[in-house]
This record gives C-alpha cells, structure tokens and sequence, in this order.
C-alpha cells in the first residue's frame, strides 16, 4: 500500500483552509468589506504617518479613502500569491512517500497546473462576488489575481531551483572530498 506523505496532507489542509478564508472575503456584503480595508489603511497609515493621530477625524478619513484602493488591490495579489504557493506545494507532495522526486518536466507541468488553478478560482471568486450585496466581478482583478498566483509559483519555483542546485554543489564538493 502506497502511504499519503505528511507534507501532502499539512499542505493541502492549509490549502483548502486558505481557499475558505478567501471565499469568506469575497462572500461579505460592499459594507463590511470597505470597512476592513479602511481599518487596514488606518493601521498602514497610523504606522508610516506619524502626524496621523493629530489629524482631524475628516482628514483621517480622506487619508484612508486615499489608500483604499491599493490596500484592496494588495490584499488581492497577497491572497493570490499564498494560494499560488499553497497549490504548488499540495501538486509537488501529491506523489506517494515511496516514489522518488518528481521530474524537471514533471515540476514545470504541474506549476502550469498550479497556475491554471489560480485563474480558474480568479474567475470563480469574481463571478461568486457578482451574487453579493454591494459588490461586482471585474475581469481586471481577475488579472491581478492571476498575476499573484504566478508569483507564488515562482517564488516556490526560484526557492526549489536554489535548493537543488546548493544539493548539487554539496554533493559534488563530499564526491571530490571522497574521491
């Protein structure tokens, strides 16, 4: 019998776990969600703006209202970027305990998969948002969302590459140093 690695099932409970957070987002009426952005822009701003506080309650506000649509478009490519990093990692732990490490050609399929994924949930999440009080599906955050999880892939991708290639470079220096 072929055992499920552990990392296989760490990763795909956070990934199904961060999926769920994601849909809980998207699933809050116009309202709520402007307000927790405007909390994300009060702490960013009492935080980089030190005259912050001794500004008046009007001011504050026009300062948040400032930021909110980076904070939104940020908080869209974050989200996006974990999902990309947490599917990468549950398609390169799919593989039984027993089965040795998956190909180069293997790894760049699935990263392609990984990503597909990402664009497919993109366009899910837009489309569920067009069902929620207040709010709208844009084509635009679909491509903000996309250009996230390909960061994520990347950034597993990159650390993946470095990794091997220092396991290389030590496995070279104990041949030479055996030899």
């Amino acid at each position: 019998m072929k055992h499920i690695r552990i990392e296989f099932i760490i990763a795909f409970v956070l990934w199904a776990l961060w999926m769920a957070l994601m849909f809980s987002y998207s699933d809050k009426p116009a309202d709520v969600s402007e307000g927790q952005s405007h909390l994300v822009g009060e702490v960013i701003l009492r935080f980089i703006d030190g005259d912050f506080d001794s500004l008046s309650l009007e001011e504050r506000q026009a300062r948040i209202e400032s930021i909110d649509f980076a904070v939104r478009k940020t908080a869209h490519a974050f989200e996006y970027t974990v999902l990309g990093i947490l599917t990468i990692c549950v398609m390169l732990n799919m593989r039984p305990a027993s089965q040795p490490e998956t190909s180069t050609l293997v790894r760049r399929k699935l990263m392609a998969v990984a990503c597909c994924w990402g664009i497919f949930f993109a366009i899910t999440d837009e489309i569920h948002q067009t069902c929620v009080p207040g709010r709208a599906g844009k084509w635009q955050d679909v491509l903000l969302d996309t250009g996230g999880t390909i960061l994520g892939v990347a950034l597993v991708a990159l650390i993946l590459w470095g990794v091997r290639k220092r396991r290389a470079k030590a496995e070279a220096a104990l041949e030479a140093i055996s030899e």
